[in-house]
This record gives C-alpha cells, structure tokens and sequence, in this order.
C-alpha cells in the first residue's frame, strides 16, 4: 500500500492508482511476465510505478501481478493483488481492492507514462462532473485502410475529423453516477 508524495490539496478526491501488470508475454515472445520483461534497465512495471508514485494526485497504488506471481515483483511500494487469466478479469480483481471513488488504470506495458499526464487525466475527470470517465487518447496520423472480407482494400478512411487512438491511462469512477454521459 502506498502513497504518493503530493497527494494535490486538502479538497483533492483521492485516487488508487491500479496498474493492470499480470500479462504473460507470450505475444511478446518472453520467458517472464510481461512486465517483469527489463525495459531501460529494470522491468517495465516500474516505470509505471515510479510515475504514479512521483503524481501529486495518487494516494496509494494496486499493482495486479499474474496468479502466483507476487514474489517475482519483490518489495515494491504498492499492494500487490493476483490477476487473473484476461486482462479484464486482472482489472477485476485489482478494483476489489480499491476503496476511493476516483481510480486510475493503467497497462504496465505502457512504461512511458508521466507523472504529468496521470495528473491531468484525473483533473481533467474531476472538471468535468457530467463524466463518468476519461482516457489518455492520441490523434490518429497514419493512414488508415478499410478492407474488405477478402482482405482487398476498399477506401481510405478520411482522417479530417481526427479520430483518436485510445491509450491508457483511464481515470474512472468506481461505482459510476447514474444519468452520467459515459466516458
């Protein structure tokens, strides 16, 4: 169980920080869990770690490992929870553990988050009380090809009204208000 070092203002929500982290690699071609796979010399979850230790919004952190799989993850400064078999169950059984309304989720495979931007995901949460939810999101700049069934291209999808590609992280409500607008 941790704590982050700001923690914002007295009037700030707080927010767990959950970092889905129990993938296995296979896609990957490892031998280790995904995020124990070393990424800049250490493994890739700590990158996660270290930014959401070093956000001023992040009152404790919940890191969901692979079944079993706690002790390769050592003494780290966050409670660890076991994952489960999809990535969905593993975000499952890491919010069992969360007892704020606000969390942050976040796929230890993405090593490159700040601290800057978990910050603002949950500001921009926060401003916005009609929302349930908001993402981390990329504006789209390749070109994008729909194909066909046959796997022959049919057009060139139109980029101009500048589709986003979803990233993580997501900050959400846990129990989202009703007659919200989604997120």
């Amino acid at each position: 169980m941790t704590t982050g070092p700001g923690q914002g203002t007295d009037d700030a929500s707080p927010v767990t920080a959950l970092i889905v982290a129990a993938g296995s690699g296979q896609r990957l071609g490892a031998a280790v869990p995904k995020a124990l796979v070393p990424v800049g010399g250490r493994p890739m979850y700590e990158w996660s770690l270290a930014a959401c230790l070093a956000a001023q919004r992040i009152d404790r952190v919940v890191i969901a490992v692979p079944p079993g799989g706690a002790a390769e993850f050592g003494d780290v400064d966050a409670e660890l929870v076991d994952g489960g078999a999809s990535r969905s169950e593993s975000v499952a059984a890491g919010l069992e553990k969360v007892t704020t309304d606000l969390v942050l989720v976040h796929d230890a495979a993405r090593p490159l988050v700040t601290p800057e931007l978990i910050d603002a995901a949950v500001e921009a949460l926060e401003q916005d009380p009609a929302s349930d939810a908001v993402i981390a999101a990329a504006p789209v700049t390749d070109t994008i090809k729909q194909v066909g069934t046959d796997g022959a291209v049919t057009e060139t999808l139109d980029r101009s009204g500048t589709p986003f590609r979803p990233d993580t992280p997501g900050v959400s409500h846990r129990s989202p208000p009703s007659g919200g607008r989604g997120g």
